[in-house]
């Protein structure tokens, strides 16, 4: 039996779009998240931030629901992923696009190929609606003129261009982006940053970032959350960590002190496992949307 997903829910601002709480994930022996609670709310973008191997990939695959934790639970829409028949959220990921790191582009088929396979497998548009889609949705980024190329024939930048028009075809209400600038060049890099804004602002979506890119981070962000060691640093407006990463001095906090470090490009010292207190409430985690000033 086909499950048919009902119309979109009544959409309140005020409550999160995605709750993540009290998430706790091992593979073997190694705890990779420990206690993960964030909030993100309607028509934000959340930024997660953290070095390598801190688990905030993890975490993105929770949200989309490829991986189930050991402890906690992941909502969207205020459905609990965990809880979901497989046609129940297969029916949920249609109102989400994910842009991976890799772009993640079928190789045997074109770029337009690739853009139009959401749209063939999960609505009844006519071919001549699908192609009408599919050529509006490559040139919101800039890649009309490669609707007939292989993947192999793309730069890097081309790719991640391509995988986003795919990522956007079904018109999702959230889009979720696993680093979006790695491996890009800095004028690559600026370019998918400006798109990530200019889709914000067309589409009225919600984003999750990931990444460790910090200048496309202050520019795309209205809330940030910072990682370490499988635990979450501090959530808040983009401006608190402005102010931490311009701050002269190291703030006083062992957790902001990382941070600061972090954010300007300086060796941490310290773990959160050896000096580290992480209170039970996570400063910002449930303080509501922000929204970034514009520039």
């Amino acid at each position: 039996m086909t499950f048919v997903d009902s119309s979109p829910d009544n959409i309140d601002s005020h409550k999160p779009l995605i709750r993540v709480v009290d998430l706790v994930t091992s593979f073997g022996d190694t705890t990779i998240l420990q206690g993960i609670t964030l909030d993100v709310f309607p028509g934000e973008t959340m930024v997660v931030m953290g070095g390598s191997g801190c688990g905030k990939t993890t975490l993105l695959r929770h949200m989309i629901g490829t991986l189930h934790p050991d402890e906690g639970h992941v909502e969207l829409f205020g459905k609990d992923l965990a809880g979901l028949s497989r046609a129940r959220l297969n029916a949920l990921r249609r109102r989400f696009g994910v842009l991976y790191q890799s772009g993640a582009l079928f190789s045997s088929m074109t770029v337009g190929q690739n853009v139009a396979l959401p749209l063939e497998e999960h609505t009844h548009l006519s071919r001549a609606a699908i192609e009408a889609k599919v050529v509006e949705k490559l040139a919101k980024v800039g890649m009309t003129d490669a609707i007939d190329l292989m993947p192999a024939e793309l730069s890097g930048g081309m790719r991640k261009r391509a995988g986003l028009a795919r990522a956007i075809a079904m018109d999702p209400e959230i889009l979720f982006y696993d680093e979006p600038s790695a491996g890009l060049d800095p004028v690559m890099a600026a370019q998918i940053t400006q798109m990530i804004r200019d889709l914000d602002r067309e589409l009225g979506v919600t984003s999750v970032v990931v990444t460790h890119d910090m200048t496309l981070a202050f520019r795309v962000a209205d809330r940030m959350a910072v990682m370490a060691s499988g635990r979450m640093l501090k959530i808040g407006p983009a401006s608190e960590f402005a102010a931490i990463r311009d701050s002269a001095v190291p703030p006083p906090d062992e957790a902001s002190a990382m941070i600061h470090h972090f954010l300007r490009g300086q060796p941490v010292t310290g773990s959160p496992g050896a000096g580290i207190h992480f209170p039970g409430t996570v400063p910002g985690a449930s303080t509501g949307p922000g929204r970034r000033t514009p520039s």
